[in-house]
Order: structure tokens, then C-alpha cells, then sequence
């Protein structure tokens, strides 16, 4: 059997739990742990994408190399009403999207201006911008397409 996965981000959901029983109940601390054989990634697969420009790469590896700061617990100052819990961390400015310009910026972000020129499945695959709202994936998938400056056919599905 092979299990995949970040336990830190995999934690089990039992309501009116305290944090350590949450701890309890993930697989680290089952009766079957010893039995497993643990193997860590250390590479960055996304980072590997020979279509990332030098500056794109650098910016997507110091952004991860933050996440996993922030994972680690390398970063952040403890917060006074749950030091224990609880972390204040600053946002670096330079991994901000300007307000002004917001979904713009995002979008640029996420997909270089060759990606938008000459899309293609393959391209796009391994990008993606999460919306919490259809609203505002609309809103996304309208501005992409205003960058998007080749072909493109629209197919409606009707229900009935």
C-alpha cells in the first residue's frame, strides 16, 4: 500500500476536540506506524517546468522555499492569546498582489503572457487559480480570455 500526502495538512476533523486528541487520531501516532516505511521529497516538480523563465522559477522557488518556512515553523512570531496554537506572519511585499490591479495580477502570475498567447492543454495542465465562488471564477475565466489572443470556441451545454 502506498499513502501520499502532507500529514500536516491532512489532519482528521472530530468536533469538539482538543488539539492533542486531534493529534491522537492521525496516522504518526497509530499502532501502525512502525510497520511503514517513510519516504521525503525534496524536489520541486513544478520547478522543473522547462517553460518557467529563469526570473518566473526563481520567484515560484523563493515563494515554496516561504511555504515551507511557514510549514516547518521557521517563520512567524507567536501570538499572544495562543502562543501555543497560533503564529502572526507577515506577508513578504513581494509576494503581495497589488490590490489595484488584483485578478490582473494573479493572472499574470500564475500564467506567463506565452502561456496565454499559444495555449495548450499540456500548458495549462499544471497551472490552476482556486476560487472559492463560481462568481468569481467567472470573473477569472472572463479576463483570461480578454489576454488570450488566439482562437477560441465556446461550447454551451444546454440541459433539458
Amino acid at each position: 500500500m502506498l499513502l501520499g500526502g502532507d500529514f500536516r495538512q491532512t489532519l482528521l476533523v472530530q468536533p469538539k476536540s482538543t488539539n492533542s486528541q486531534i493529534m491522537a487520531l492521525t496516522l504518526p501516532n497509530s499502532y501502525l506506524w512502525p510497520h511503514f516505511t517513510v519516504y521525503k521529497l525534496h524536489y520541486h516538480m513544478r520547478l522543473s517546468n522547462a517553460d518557467n523563465t529563469t526570473i518566473h522559477s526563481y520567484s515560484l522557488s523563493e515563494f515554496y522555499s516561504w511555504l515551507l518556512d511557514i510549514e516547518n515553523g521557521n517563520i512567524g512570531v507567536l501570538d499572544a492569546t495562543d502562543p501555543e496554537n497560533t503564529k502572526v506572519i507577515d506577508i513578504p511585499p513581494k509576494f503581495l498582489i497589488d490590490t489595484m490591479k488584483g485578478l490582473q495580477s494573479l493572472i499574470d502570475f500564475v500564467y506567463e503572457s506565452e502561456i496565454l498567447a499559444n495555449p495548450s492543454p499540456e500548458k495549462l495542465s499544471d497551472r490552476a487559480i482556486i476560487c472559492p465562488k463560481n462568481e468569481t471564477a467567472n470573473k477569472v475565466n472572463a479576463l483570461i480570455s480578454l489576454k488570450n489572443t488566439c482562437h477560441q470556441i465556446v461550447y454551451k451545454v444546454v440541459i433539458q
